[in-house]
């Protein structure tokens, strides 16, 4: 049976932990420690303590000449006030008149049937009642059938249906007058309410109109300003690219890394000894890994370590602490079903990570048995 044992080694500090005989020792080569140490570390640490650097072109483009010829427009637009005024005067007028205005209103019109109609109506009576008594007087005289008294009798009997005849004739055209003249009052208050409905409808119109001639102007100002937008959006762009440019030489330092063979390195040691023995610690050196995006698990150095790495990321040395306590004190039965299961429990937890705070807590409390914090 082979039990691997592992050693980090960074320079001079070395951390070891032998489990049984046949162990198998992987330490980081030699060229590939001075390649971290010397390009990978430095480069990091020159991107993070660099200033940083606003953008100091524009980002918006001027208006053109016709959006500001728009914008003028749209600030002398003519809204047509006189026009809405003389409209609301209108209704206003319409609305505030009293009862008396009113009758004012229906009497100007009663008069002008009474001209019109009723007058000439009853002058022409007169004039054929003037008529009938002439013509009754000489009928009376030729036949010489009455006397005074009877002659005055039928006269005023005459008279009397005449009278009564034009008491009639006039309930009957004021009647007529009354409903004429209520009529026209209506059918005047229609017309003027139609007025100055044409009025607000025509001013409404001419501000389409204006807004309309001025939206079109406004989109063919933005037409002419796009060239002048997208110039200034390629120069963001360029500046955003200069930005990204030291990370992403960064990340190929990294990747030139991790591309390392896992093999180099590994030696085969014989011996039967059980137990832990140090002379360092390796933790920061592999910390400092770490925050590069890495960590000597992306480098294919590290089995076992699905689930630590997962928990508390592979930038976060803490996995690696877990890690010695499994191999150095966790039982075995722990470990084998560790070894067994863990890259499957690793594949649930990236698709559940409220597992995560699950998990942790018992990470954390086996790191600190050992004498790790945090």
């Amino acid at each position: 049976m082979s039990i691997m044992k592992w050693s980090f080694k960074m320079g001079s500090t070395t951390k070891t932990t032998e489990y049984i005989d046949n162990t198998t020792e992987a330490t980081m080569p030699k060229f590939q420690e001075d390649y971290i140490r010397n390009v990978v570390l430095p480069k990091a640490t020159a991107i993070g303590s660099a200033e940083y650097t606003p953008f100091e072109g524009d980002r918006v483009a001027g208006l053109s000449d016709l959006e500001q010829q728009a914008m003028a427009g749209y600030g002398g637009l003519d809204t047509r006030q006189d026009v809405y005024g003389a409209a609301g005067d209108v209704y206003a007028g319409l609305a505030g008149r009293t009862p008396q205005d009113q009758a004012a209103q229906i009497a100007q019109y009663q008069n002008q049937f009474t001209s019109g109609v009723i007058d000439p109506t009853m002058a022409a009576m007169e004039r054929q009642r003037a008529k009938d008594i002439v013509g009754e007087q000489g009928q009376i005289t030729g036949a010489g059938a009455f006397g005074n008294t009877r002659r005055d009798v039928f006269q005023g009997e005459r008279a009397g249906e005449y009278d009564a005849r034009m008491g009639q004739t006039m309930a009957g055209l004021q009647q007529q007058g009354l409903q004429y003249g209520t009529q026209r009052a209506a059918a005047e208050d229609a017309l003027r309410m139609q007025a100055a409905g044409s009025m607000a409808s025509t001013a409404g119109q001419s501000m389409q109109s204006q807004m309309a001639g001025l939206g079109a102007q406004l989109s063919a100002g933005q037409i002419q300003r796009a060239p002048d937008q997208a110039a200034l959006d390629a120069a963001y762009e360029q500046y955003l690219m200069q930005m990204q440019y030291p990370l992403t030489q960064l990340t190929a330092l990294q990747g030139g890394a991790a591309t390392i063979p896992a093999g180099f390195g590994t030696t085969n040691v014989s011996g039967t000894t059980m137990g832990t023995s140090s002379t360092g610690g390796a933790g920061n050196a592999l910390a400092a890994i770490g925050s590069l995006g890495q960590g000597l698990g992306a480098m294919g150095y590290v089995p076992g370590c699905w689930v630590a790495r997962e928990v508390y990321g592979v930038n976060d040395p803490k996995w690696l602490e877990f890690r010695e306590w499994l191999f150095d004190w966790a039982p075995a039965w722990f470990r084998n079903a560790y070894l067994k299961y863990g890259e499957r429990v690793a594949a649930v937890i990236r698709k559940a990570p409220f597992l995560k705070a699950v998990i942790r807590p018992f990470m954390d409390a086996k790191r600190k048995s050992i004498g790790y914090e945090g």
